[in-house]
């Protein structure tokens, strides 16, 4: 492989976000709301407003965010956001048991089910599937899903996929 040339793998990283980009991808549509000044004050208040349940998760986002670390700012408000989720479908009447019963209907006779009994028992979930029995229970619609789904993705892909500078490959 010539020293200007990316490992395929690398490659073929690039080349699924820049797919990912070309279908979700929006163009920054008002400046004053999107900026990174805009972004920084939205974590600020919602910091602010946070319960103590994800509190530290959004402590962390803004510190990483200070420091200019947006992959691991925009990993942290993911983990808050899934953390605000496994809450409220906990906290809600009959919730745990909403996901056992669409838990134990969809996924009971394979390898991969695991009885739902606590709130807790959200984490062995992968989020795509605790997302997917969310809308089997009733606790969100096909939309609500998909669109959680695609944030889960870009939040994944920022993470995943690297400039080539980053990976210590050199370009001419």
């Amino acid at each position: 492989m010539a020293a200007d040339e990316l490992d395929p793998r690398v490659e073929h990283l690039l080349e699924g976000l820049r797919k990912l980009q070309s279908e979700f991808g929006e163009e920054v549509a008002d400046v004053a709301q999107e900026s990174p000044a805009a972004a920084l004050e939205s974590l600020i208040q919602a910091l602010a407003q946070a319960p103590r349940e994800y509190r530290a998760y959004l402590e962390e986002a803004l510190a990483c965010y200070q420091q200019g670390l947006y992959r691991a700012a925009i990993l942290m408000v993911w983990a808050a956001v899934t953390q605000h989720l496994y809450t409220v479908a906990g906290s809600r009447r009959g919730g745990v048991s909403a996901f056992e019963i669409a838990n134990s209907a969809r996924f009971g006779t394979s390898r991969k089910y695991r009885e739902i009994t606590k709130q807790d028992d959200f984490l062995y979930l992968g989020e795509r599937d605790f997302l997917t029995l969310a809308e089997d229970a009733g606790m969100i619609n096909r939309n609500a899903r998909k669109g959680a789904n695609r944030t889960a993705m870009i939040c994944a892909t920022s993470v995943v996929t690297r400039r080539s500078t980053d990976l210590g490959v050199k370009r001419p």
